[in-house]
């Protein structure tokens, strides 16, 4: 027979284990520059501004000025929503507007010798927020081991915000009149606040307002100084051009996280084996390292230009990233009664931050038509594959699982071009979403021994719409003959 410390343990991990998918985990949401946004980031092999500086460095070598750009996402508009996320009925939703700017970069021309060129940039590379919270009570039967109905109240908050900046200098040469070569640095910065509680309470329907309650809450808010470097390659010739990159997997060089869990439950003795009516395990460390990663990845691109009408075809390849501890904790849980649990302060750790990736592929595939010397059009659609892993390969541990569905990105404006400048603007429509997901809880049919085990339905519905409107514009120093 099971003993008391092990059966509770074991709920202990099945109950931490309920997650809350709501981070955003795609590597394609974002683009950079007038143009380059436009062509929905298909310009690996044709990029000739300042977003060459992200997309290809080796670009740079074959623009004729030097510039100033800036771009930004004026208006964006995002809609989320979880269908049954807890029960049936019981649905999830967020609503966001913002406004942040994309890319702020420019060109320099510092070596004397025209074969080389300078780049410098900064780069909003991620930008998520997500709020939910939800709150439903009935007359139900959670704790079936007491006579007649109880109320229910079950809640649940969530909030979870990052933002990742990157730094950018780059140099490019040109190696002859068809090849050039490029290099970017990229210094990032990263910043996320992440909490997530279910609450669940059942008062016994009487007199005596027996009251019973499951607790677990989770909170974490870490910074993060990454470097990577991209390293491009462009050939043209004729009406052809190709592109390629690697881009490195990030060097972690520092990082500080708090990071607290907590677990508890009360007067539950007629759910839990053993008579154990009360429980509390708690835990709080600040200060520790934290090593976020992300992966290497391949880009390629291969671009046709007719008389007035440019294709390209772009892809990258993200690779994958096996179960990490990207925060090494310490064991010190503070678990009650200690009489019982001793063996399990010394032997848990509940507030590691476990995180992987699954591989990806992504492709774009931009238009560019030149009605005039001074109007463009541009249209592009784009796929954004989500690369959060599978949770059930994950060790225990606080992980911002993401959503796990597939992005679809289609985007059309146009550009106004004048003598010393260049202006672009658009809009993106976004769509995606997947059936059949495991829910974050059961609060339309409440059982709290099902919630102990964590035991919840796969029938939870995410759907994602969104619309952005792409501002950009370049003011090119000095003489320029465009």
């Amino acid at each position: 027979m099971k003993s008391i410390y092990s059966i509770t343990i074991g709920m202990l991990l099945g109950l931490m284990s309920v997650a809350t998918q709501a981070q955003d985990y795609h590597y394609w949401s974002e683009q950079y520059g007038g143009e380059s946004s436009l062509m929905g980031g298909a310009v690996v092999a044709g990029v000739r501004d300042n977003s060459a500086l992200f997309y290809n460095p080796a670009g740079m070598a074959f623009c004729d000025s030097n510039s100033v750009s800036v771009s930004a996402n004026i208006y964006k508009l995002q809609f989320t929503r979880y269908y049954d996320a807890l029960g049936d009925g019981v649905d999830l939703s967020y609503n966001r507007y913002a406004y942040y700017p994309q890319m702020i970069s420019g060109r320099l021309n510092l070596i004397k010798n025209k074969r080389f060129s300078m780049g410098y940039g900064l780069f909003s590379r991620f930008n998520s927020r997500m709020r939910f919270h939800q709150r439903h009570s009935l007359l139900a039967d959670p704790i079936t081991g007491l006579p007649g109905q109880e109320y229910f109240i079950g809640s649940m908050d969530y909030n979870n915000e990052f933002d990742e900046q990157w730094g950018a200098i780059g140099i490019s040469c040109k190696l002859g009149e068809h090849f050039s070569v490029g290099l970017t640095q990229f210094v990032t910065y990263r910043y996320q606040y992440y909490r997530a509680a279910i609450s669940t309470r059942s008062v016994s329907d009487d007199t005596l307002f027996n009251i019973s309650s499951i607790n677990v809450s989770e909170d974490a808010l870490y910074v993060n100084w990454r470097l990577i470097w991209k390293l491009g390659l462009v050939w043209e010739s004729g009406k052809w051009k190709a592109g390629l990159t690697f881009t490195s997997p990030t060097v972690s060089f520092f990082g500080d996280a708090d990071v607290q869990r907590e677990l508890s439950f009360y007067n539950l003795q007629q759910v839990i084996p053993g008579s154990i009516k009360n429980f509390l395990a708690i835990d709080r460390q600040t200060n520790l390292n934290i090593h976020y990663r992300l992966p290497w990845s391949v880009a390629a691109g291969l671009r046709y230009s007719g008389n007035r009408t440019e294709i390209e075809l772009a892809g990258e390849y993200f690779a994958a990233i096996d179960p990490y501890l990207a925060v090494d904790a310490e064991y010190k849980p503070a678990i009650y009664p200690p009489q019982v649990f001793q063996q399990a302060s010394q032997t848990m750790k509940l507030v590691d931050v476990v995180a992987a990736n699954r591989s990806v592929l992504n492709l774009a595939l931009g238009i560019k038509h030149t009605i005039n010397p001074r109007y463009t059009l541009y249209g592009s659609v784009r796929t954004d594959n989500c690369f959060a892993p599978n949770p059930e390969l994950l060790p225990d541990g606080i992980w911002f699982i993401g959503r796990t569905w597939a992005l679809t990105h289609v985007t059309a404006g146009m550009s106004r071009q004048q003598k010393k400048s260049v202006l672009a603007a658009g809009l993106q429509f976004t769509m995606g979403g997947a059936d059949n997901l495991a829910g974050f809880a059961d609060f339309a049919d409440p059982d709290f021994a099902r919630f102990f085990d964590g035991i919840v339905k796969s029938t939870m519905r995410g759907r994602d719409l969104g619309l952005s409107f792409i501002l950009g514009y370049t003011y090119f120093l000095g003489n320029n003959d465009r």
